[in-house]
């Protein structure tokens, strides 16, 4: 089971059920960890553990409990430790331990150590009796691993907000979302410290839907809503209409197996209550699956609010795993329309979650645990193209981590909120138990000569300050002594952009100084999505000032000359280097500049400002992403 999937696509809850009767003596017995692997499948792992480390340092080579253990271990998402339990049970000579080296390998990635997992990822080449999934499973890892590097390069956006304080509880909370300015509305397991397991009790340990109001940087006012929560039903994953009508949420009713099996259900909210509770139809809820984290959004149509719902469901006739479907309400049949899948360029093997969209620009923006990320399910921006999606872009950090990153949600212009269980949330059991909720603050754009002043700032850093003594004297209480000096804050541009000064001192091409480091500023800030020839949204502005400069500045002419890295055939670099200097000339045409003073040269892997491989011949990853660019070169025409 893959370590966020308990949570966010199924509800899982995170209890530390004490079971009575446990045993008091280590018995290593088939019987006894028979047992250990029940408690775990029924989602009793933090019982487990204790149990099995005891068993385990008693009797360390016994591969069973190690194997027990590293389930565990998983199911409590504690990637690092899975990990060292599964390589304790794995043994090279045995043919059944081919099928623990997979589960090393995806522990390793998703705790973000990603040299041993290359290293196991070498023994699944090395075993011939390995299957075509695990191998191939295993490429992509290794593919994902080698990508890190790239998604590196994307300028986020986003910085974390440790002055927001949510009020997560030690427990998992999830979904948010606006009631309104002053009320926030979200999901969780709100029980305050470790409860015993009592089955008597049918409401013990469900998830609710819990709304809460705000003052200020304060919460109060803690609300369940009686006709969202029932007893011994999960509920949660809620999302309101863009008018905030109507509100759509997930139940969820556990078997004996302790499996859940969702539904999606739509309530009407009449002066901030909700009202005439209903569940979705059968185009929705498709008969023998599971459905839940809907969001909504709107649209006009002959004076008609229609509305769109996405959501998550494991149906039939998927890529795999849980995949993003979406649905449109039909107003003549009073009734969603049948649901169609987001295709494979959005939908994997693995699991896609928590879909959001950003209504004003269509985007979509889900979590995934299979697209090239940092480990566990990380956040990826798809733009709208059409009546489709375009490739998937991972957000970056600090937006992701080697953590579960999931329910990205912007939070008007200011910021987004967003699930996680990063290092850092409340812990529990675990470092890295369950999801607290965090608040990304939104970074404005910079423009290139922004850019450039921003640069300038961070560099002014701690300075020491000399003091006058008298001579020979040295007052112990001054010697080493520095005043650090807060980089300055960038308000404003130090420079706008304009026609280009003849009169000042030119370099030999006839362009001058200001405008030469400019058109360097714009260059270094020029990105690509990984393997593509789309650049990344934090381009953008810098191509802006770009144009504006060629609008005032008729005189010139530009050639831009795309390079990559030396990675895959010379035919396929060049290219692809034409591809992204042709992507910055049709930018630049759009924005008004004319196509005739714009050409491009390709020149692919042939001229790379740094090495693509260390001086040992192992692969060099900084260097490479710093020689996939698009270098600009302004001409005088008269």
């Amino acid at each position: 089971m893959t370590k966020q999937i308990a949570l966010t696509l199924i509800f899982s809850v995170w209890i530390c059920f004490r079971v009575s009767g446990q045993a008091q003596k280590l018995d290593t017995s088939k019987a006894s960890i028979q047992l250990f692997k029940e408690l775990i499948e029924r989602g009793s792992y933090f019982s487990a553990i204790p149990e099995l480390e005891k068993l385990n340092s008693r009797f360390p080579l016994n591969q069973n409990i190690s194997l027990v253990l590293a389930e565990a271990y998983q199911a409590a998402r504690l990637p690092e430790k899975a990990a060292s339990s599964y390589e304790a049970a794995y043994n090279p000579k045995s043919k059944s331990s081919v099928k623990i080296l997979l589960p090393i390998v995806q522990n390793y990635y998703n705790a973000g150590n990603y040299s041993k997992a290359k290293s196991w990822i070498e023994q699944i080449d090395k075993r011939r009796d390995a299957d075509g999934n695990t191998k191939t499973r295993a490429k992509l890892i290794l593919q994902s691993i080698e990508e890190i590097s790239k998604v590196d390069t994307i300028s986020s956006r986003y910085a974390m907000d440790t002055s927001y304080k949510f009020p997560n509880s030690g427990y998992a909370d999830f979904a948010p979302g606006r009631m309104n300015d002053s009320t926030l509305i979200f999901s969780s397991l709100r029980i305050d410290s470790v409860v015993n397991y009592n089955p008597a009790l049918t409401n013990f340990n469900t998830t609710k839907i819990f709304v809460y109001r705000q003052a200020g940087a304060n919460f109060d006012n803690i609300e369940s809503p009686k006709s969202l929560n029932s007893l011994g039903v999960h509920t949660g994953n809620g999302s309101f209409t863009p008018d905030k009508r109507h509100f759509y949420f997930t139940k969820c009713i556990e078997n004996r197996n302790g499996k859940l099996n969702c539904a999606i259900y739509l309530a009407d909210v009449l002066e901030g209550k909700f009202k005439n509770v209903r569940k979705l139809d059968g185009s929705i809820n498709k008969s023998g699956s599971s459905n839940t984290q809907p969001f909504v959004v709107t649209s006009l149509l002959k004076n008609t609010m229609i509305e769109t719902l996405f959501f998550v469901s494991d149906r039939k006739g998927g890529s795999g795993g849980k995949d993003i479907f979406m649905a449109t309400y039909n107003i003549k049949k009073g009734s969603f329309g049948n649901a169609a899948n987001l295709g494979k360029v959005i939908n994997t093997s693995g699991d896609e979650q928590s879909p959001f969209i950003d209504e004003p620009t269509g985007h979509l923006y889900f979590s995934s645990n299979f697209h090239t990320g940092y480990g566990g399910s990380d956040v990826f921006l798809s733009r709208k193209l059409g009546n489709a999606f375009g490739k998937p872009i991972n957000l970056g950090k600090p937006v992701n981590s080697a953590a579960d990153d999931v329910f990205f949600r912007f939070d008007g212009s200011s910021g987004a909120f967003i699930a996680s269980n990063r290092k850092g949330a409340h812990e529990l059991e675990g470092s890295i138990c369950c999801e607290d909720i965090f608040y990304m603050k939104r970074l404005p754009k910079l423009d290139s000569i922004q850019w450039l002043a921003f640069q300038k700032a961070a560099k002014e850093i701690s300075k020491p300050i000399a003091k006058v003594t008298p001579k020979n004297v040295v007052p112990e209480s001054i010697v080493k002594q520095e005043v650090k000096v807060e980089p300055k804050k960038y308000e404003t541009p130090l420079n706008q952009i304009g026609k280009v000064d003849l009169k000042k001192k030119n370099d030999s091409k006839g362009i001058d100084n200001k405008t030469t480091t400019l058109m360097k500023a714009i260059s270094q800030n020029i990105q690509f999505e990984p393997g593509s020839n789309r650049v990344t949204v934090s381009t953008l502005p810098h191509l802006d000032s770009l144009s504006s400069l060629l609008k005032l500045n008729k005189n010139y002419k530009l050639i831009l000359t795309g390079h990559t890295d030396s990675k895959g055939s010379k035919a396929i670099n060049t290219r692809l280097s034409k591809d992204r200097a042709e992507a910055v000339k049709n930018y630049l045409v759009e924005k008004g500049v004319e196509k005739s003073r714009i050409s491009t040269i390709a020149k692919g892997p042939l001229v790379p400002l740094f090495a693509n491989k260390k001086p040992d011949g192992s692969d060099n990853p900084e260097g490479r992403s710093k020689n996939r660019r698009v270098t600009l070169n302004l001409i005088k025409t008269k």
